[in-house]
């Protein structure tokens, strides 16, 4: 998809767009990427530390599995995209 591309998955009712958020919730906080990328790294390590130890269900370790997945993602894209802690901005 190119940027600004948008594609009907369900004509009407379901499109999907392909935009850029820099900062947080609605592009607020773009300055603050550094303490968003520390309040998710945060989180990562006390899922992994405390709570996945504790974990005797399936449907819990799927939950958390989950969390995990999206946080990390997340932090992945806080730290090497743009305007991250590791991005080249020099370049964009």
């Amino acid at each position: 998809m190119q940027l600004g591309e948008s594609i009907p998955v369900i004509p009407g009712i379901l499109n999907i767009h392909y935009i850029l958020n820099p900062g947080a919730a609605f592009s607020f906080g773009e300055s603050f990427t550094i303490v968003f990328a520390l309040l998710q790294a945060a989180v990562f390590c006390y899922v992994i530390y405390l709570l996945i130890r504790k974990v005797r269900t399936l449907s819990w370790a799927l939950t958390l599995g989950a969390l995990l997945g999206g946080v990390g993602g997340n932090l992945i894209d806080r730290i090497f995209r743009a305007p991250g802690l590791a991005s080249d901005t020099s370049s964009t």
